[in-house]
């Protein structure tokens, strides 16, 4: 069978209270025998009210309207079934609406209708391209289900969502920090985390201790190693990526890049378990336009705002095939761009997805895995989000938290060289001296310091050369280049003032409350 879905169709979702109508007003909704059902042995005062609003009538049952209205309509114009049960409480039509399907032989057409306004508008102001593709020899057992994928809003989603958007955006107060602070290695580290979860994600395996040596400039002996290099290479190139348009090139661009003197034999293939067996995966083709519109659509933010269309594209790279192989990084390196480009860089320092590792993880590994069971919930027309965005998007809060300590306590460091170091440095030998606080006997280099700023070579060569005079460090050859090490009359004094931040600092992370709840 051929399907026929309008471009806009997947991108719709009720914009619930803010709609300047509501479908809740007026219409005398059905009940399916399922939904039906459930009303009748659903306990409590919820059970008795839904009982008392049914009405039956030559073999129909629905709900009796009260005023003109949906008895379960709040004053604010919300569905009052929702907020206490969730959308899985709702019937199939109140779920399904405004999508419908239409039939012409072998051909199926996807469609939204226009007296919902939200629909409306996306009919009037999205192109109307459809996507075509073929429906597989396996079809569905129920002939009305797709892999349309839709949420609900929930007020916990909301309100944490708009939280990490107010603490993300480029004017707030952790990203004028970040831009102070960037070469430290306390935030540095969050570059390699963030690494390091997406290789896992793939498959691979990598030492986290080679990682940081590959960050700080240390030569790639290996595929793998030149895999990691790469994506450093491109993580520091953001900025300049952030200002080209999200197209199907761009996306290859950074595939081919990360690949670029990697033997791909060499690294495991990831393999994809299917969100339901019943339905194939879409093509990688369509998987691409997909992208590239959800990433192009981002001033729409009272639909679906940049945080939840962030991990929306980083979705489709974690559990399809856009690209033959990487996607994950891949996702990454374009989420990076994206929270640049949209106004919201603390975004691109925060490690994305579940760590199971993790000391203090806000939700164990079987609460994590039953997100994905409800995928394959059979409501008849696709797939809730809902608890997918909802978990993410408290391990990202979990994320920024720990970003936020390590900031906070990085300026409570700096405060304390300045007391020490009576001479005038600027932030950037700072960060130095930092490093030399966490990592005492630590080699340096210049060009990871480089990278790091994004400065000119011969600026970061300056700072270290004045840190020298000024007796703090001592250079030593390596190779061609220069590297340097702490003055020995420094040592001690640095031991003793990174032990007593650094302590507190890491002690602080791992004690990070989150409750999901």
């Amino acid at each position: 069978m051929t399907e026929v879905t309008l471009s806009c169709f997947s991108g719709f979702t009720c914009i619930a209270g803010r709609c300047p109508d509501t479908c809740c007003v007026g219409w005398e909704v059905d009940l399916d025998e399922a939904t039906l059902e459930r009303y009748r042995q659903l306990p409590g005062p919820l059970g008795q009210e839904l009982r008392a609003a049914i009405r039956q009538e030559d073999g129909d049952s629905f709900f009796a309207l009260k005023d003109g209205a949906c008895p379960f309509l709040s004053h604010d114009r919300l569905c009052r079934l929702i907020l206490a049960q969730g959308d899985g409480i709702l019937s199939v039509t109140c779920r399904e609406h405004p999508r419908f399907w239409e039939e012409y032989g072998s051909r199926r057409e996807t469609c939204l209708s226009i007296s919902c306004p939200e629909a409306a508008r996306l009919l009037l102001e999205r192109p109307l391209e459809p996507v075509v593709c073929e429906t597989p020899e396996v079809v569905p057992e129920d002939p009305e289900r797709t892999a349309d994928m839709w949420m609900v809003t929930t007020s916990s989603l909301s309100f944490n969502t708009e939280m990490l958007e107010v603490r993300s955006k480029e004017d707030s107060s952790l990203a004028r920090s970040l831009r102070d602070m960037q070469g430290s290695p306390f935030v540095t580290r969050f570059i390699e985390r963030t690494l390091m979860r997406g290789l896992a994600d793939e498959g691979i395996a990598m030492d986290e201790e080679r990682v940081h040596e590959l960050f700080a400039g240390a030569p790639p002996l290996t595929s793998l190693d030149q895999l990691v290099a790469n994506y450093f290479r491109l993580s520091s190139d953001c900025d300049s990526l952030a200002r080209r348009a999200v197209t199907h090139g761009l996306i290859e661009t950074l595939y081919y890049e990360l690949s670029e003197g990697v033997d791909l034999s060499e690294l495991p293939e990831r393999v994809l378990a299917p969100l339901d067996p019943r339905l194939a995966p879409p093509e990688s083709q369509v998987l691409m336009d997909l992208v590239c519109q959800r990433a192009c659509a981002a001033g729409d933010d009272m639909r679906f705002g940049p945080v939840l269309r962030l991990l929306n594209i980083s979705w489709f790279f974690r559990y399809f095939n856009v690209l033959p192989r990487l996607n994950v990084l891949v996702g990454l390196l374009l989420r990076n761009i994206l929270a640049l480009k949209w106004g919201f860089p603390v975004l691109s320092w925060i490690p994305e997805g579940f760590d199971a590792t993790l000391a203090e993880a806000p939700v164990d590994a079987a609460r994590y895995e039953a997100v994905f069971e409800s995928w394959s919930t059979d409501y008849g027309f696709g797939f809730d989000f809902t608890p997918y965005f909802e978990l993410n998007v408290c391990l990202y809060l979990r994320e920024l938290e720990g970003l936020a300590a390590s900031i906070t306590y990085l300026e409570q460091l700096n405060e304390q060289i300045e007391r020490i170091f009576e001479s005038h440095i600027n932030a950037r030998q700072k960060s130095i001296l930092v490093a030399l606080c966490r990592e005492p006997g630590a080699l340096l280099r210049i060009a990871p310091h480089q990278r790091a700023f994004r400065i000119a070579y011969g600026t970061a060569r300056a700072d270290f050369l004045g840190l020298e005079r000024e007796g703090y460090l001592v250079r030593e050859q390596e190779g061609r280049a220069f590297a340097f090490r702490a003055h020995p009359d420094l040592q001690e004094k640095i031991v003793q003032l990174g032990a007593a931040v650094v302590g507190s600092a890491e002690a602080s992370l791992d004690a990070t409350p989150l409750v999901v709840s």
